[in-house]
């Protein structure tokens, strides 16, 4: 508003108050202040009533929160259907299903809670251990870490198994490690830094802002690490399946599909992750070593993007990993009973019982029993064991 004017000390009339001010002026005026606000490393006014984040920032979490409570109900599905009926020497598919279920439930339960429930503001903001609202800041650090572990254990997981058994085709009398061994060794040590890190919060050591800068740059770590060993093994399994298939004249084409596709989409995945992940991590430690604070990085849009760059990505992996063992479980139905395609898609608790058996994504010297009948009666590749 314009500065008041003084009144006429001659004992004229008072001046007219000014027009009122239109929509556009005050949008505009909003705006601005808005802008003054980030840049000066305060947090604009929120515009949702009684919450913390802007009404743009109040959709874009209702829509991930939304599309990962609907993937947290498609794996949790998988997960009790794996859980129940899947033979134990194929209990690897239950895992898989688990960490799956584990992702997409962490990432909704942490979009879904409203922002003023765990942190002081929407945007990440300096919170020292024991002081004010810390406990809220932690545990919304852990919903974050614990989602990528679970994420980032889906590929560990495949890329353990594909090592074993590349190492019983070539290496039947060496005395390997247990596949499970491996991959609990591998995720003990990422589960041991994230512990370090909390412990360092916890004793003060920095602040939340050290957390995030300490999980970027794991992630990021991780990231190219998985690229290299998804694209190594993927590459030596679909070599193998190759040569199998000429010598025992049996199709392995969906199982290299199924391989091709898990490592096209890993591969897109963790170098988007590497990418982002490296930005911040580089951005926030040149910023915190110029101003020994975040605060102001964390107030401007480039924190949004960040979110959403970030966050939908998993969303869009965790949502083509589904389609694909979809996509599996339905030719293996459709070959084992060719009358099911006919019964649609959405009856999943009256046919329980009959749909049991599962075809294991990872399975290399696979003869798929019910498949046999499309090759005019007996085996040709000699039966399992080729």
């Amino acid at each position: 508003p314009p500065p008041p004017v003084a009144a006429n000390t001659a004992g004229g009339a008072p001046p007219p108050p000014p027009p009122p001010r239109t929509h556009t002026q005050t949008t505009h005026a909003n705006t601005d202040a808005t802008m003054g606000d980030a840049a000066a490393g305060v947090a604009p006014a929120p515009v949702v009533p009684g919450s913390l984040e802007t009404r743009g920032e109040f959709r874009n979490d209702l829509a991930l929160g939304v599309a990962f409570l609907i993937l947290s109900v498609l794996g949790l599905q998988k997960f009790v259907r794996s859980f129940c009926f899947v033979r134990r020497d194929l209990a690897v598919v239950t895992y898989f299903y688990m960490f799956y279920a584990a992702c997409a439930v962490t990432r909704a339960a942490w979009f879904l809670i409203p922002s003023s429930a765990l942190e002081p503001s929407y945007a990440p903001r300096p919170v020292h251990a024991f002081h004010g609202r810390w406990i809220g800041t932690l545990l919304s650090e852990v919903l974050l870490s614990a989602g990528s572990m679970a994420l980032f254990a889906l590929f560990i997981l495949l890329i353990v198994m594909w090592a074993d058994l590349l190492q019983r085709l070539y290496n039947e009398t060496m005395n390997r490690e247990k596949p499970m061994n491996s991959f609990v060794s591998i995720m003990g040590g990422l589960l041991l830094v994230e512990g370090v890190n909390i412990a360092c919060f916890l004793g003060r050591i920095y602040s939340s802002e050290g957390m995030i800068l300490l999980d970027a740059v794991l992630f990021s770590g991780a990231s190219v690490i998985c690229v290299f060993e998804l694209s190594k093994f993927s590459h030596r399994i679909r070599k193998v399946l190759v040569t199998m298939m000429n010598i025992n004249e049996v199709s392995y084409e969906n199982q290299i599909f199924r391989i091709l596709c898990f490592t096209v989409i890993g591969n897109l995945f963790f170098l988007c992750r590497a990418t982002v992940e490296a930005i911040c991590a580089v951005s926030l430690f040149m910023f915190w070593h110029q101003n020994r604070s975040l605060g102001k990085i964390f107030n401007s849009r480039w924190w949004d993007a960040y979110i959403l760059v970030k966050h939908w990505s998993e969303v869009a992996i965790l949502a083509l990993i589904y389609a694909v063992l979809v996509g599996a479980r339905s030719q293996a139905r459709a070959l084992d009973d060719p009358a099911a395609g006919r019964r649609g898609v959405f009856g999943f608790f009256g046919r329980m019982y009959q749909r049991w058996q599962y075809r294991k994504i990872f399975d290399v010297d696979e003869q798929v029993h019910g498949r046999q009948h499309t090759h005019g009666g007996a085996p040709r590749g000699g039966g399992d064991d080729a």
